[in-house]
């Protein structure tokens, strides 16, 4: 009964260890990835203040262009205006 005993006991320390030795590796592995997902989370914030900064510069320039087509209009109708009034006829 004791080498039983004994055999178990051995048995059950092999066990315990290679449970412990997973754990760690486990652990190992969380880290690594909660290090990969620290780097990704970066880059989506770095990316997020990028993707901001390319929406103000394209409304600011959607603006330039809408006062820039409004001018054009304005001048296009100066134009007309004044060939109606010179009695110059328009060319297609």
């Amino acid at each position: 009964m004791q080498n039983q005993i004994d055999g178990l006991r051995a048995r059950n320390a092999a066990l315990e260890q290679q449970l412990e030795d997973m754990e760690m590796s486990h652990m190992d592995k969380v880290g690594s990835l909660e290090a990969v997902i620290a780097q990704l989370e970066t880059q989506l914030c770095e990316t997020k203040l990028e993707m901001t900064k390319y929406l103000q510069d394209y409304q600011e320039l959607l603006h330039i262009k809408l006062k820039l087509d409004a001018e054009i209009a304005t001048y296009r109708k100066l134009l007309e205006g004044e060939e109606s009034r010179l009695g110059i006829a328009k060319e297609v």
